[in-house]
């Protein structure tokens, strides 16, 4: 056997139009334009940060104005403050440079010196400690950019769905 109720069934009903709807999940013209709203709102902040991130990461990389001898352009990497050194080999068909950070040294003047330099520092593992934290940095960045999109995707498919569920139940 079931209790007697001690409260009557309106006392539970909440006060405002808008908890009315939220708790008995009514569709109402009032909780779509505050849904919808809020939903463009979002939209427009997470477009605003994908925006604000990509200018960010247009500006990662500045090259310097070093002459040298070789096929070598320098570059400083302001993410992780490093500088780094493209190579071009000479002999080889690559699409992209070879790129080494710099560690204690400014300028080579030859393929030699550079060779010279990688061989010291591959020993000790700092060359790979240099690469790891400019992928780790890459990969966030690609991260952040897939995780906003999906987002941005996701709200416009609620807007749309809402927009359709809407118009129906109002005809």
């Amino acid at each position: 056997m079931r209790k007697p109720l001690s409260k009557p069934i309106e006392a539970e009903r909440p006060r405002s139009m808008v908890g009315f709807i939220a708790k008995y999940k009514l569709s109402h013209p009032i909780a779509y334009k505050m849904d919808c709203s809020r939903r463009k709102a979002m939209l427009i902040i997470l477009v605003m940060l994908i925006l604000l991130l990509n200018v960010f990461a247009s500006f990662r990389w500045s090259y310097l104005n070093i002459d040298s001898g070789e096929n070598m352009r320098y570059k400083i990497d302001h993410w992780t403050n490093k500088q780094w050194v493209e190579f071009y080999p000479a002999l080889a068909l690559v699409s992209a440079p070879i790129e080494f950070p710099l560690i204690n040294a400014i300028k080579f003047d030859s393929y030699n010196q550079l060779e010279a330099h990688v061989k010291k520092h591959a020993v000790t593992g700092v060359l790979v400690n240099e690469w790891i934290e400019r992928t780790r940095l890459t990969y966030l960045y690609y991260g952040l950019n897939s995780f906003f999109m999906f987002n941005i995707f996701f709200l416009i498919i609620m807007i749309v769905k809402s927009r359709k569920g809407h118009s129906k139940k109002s005809v």
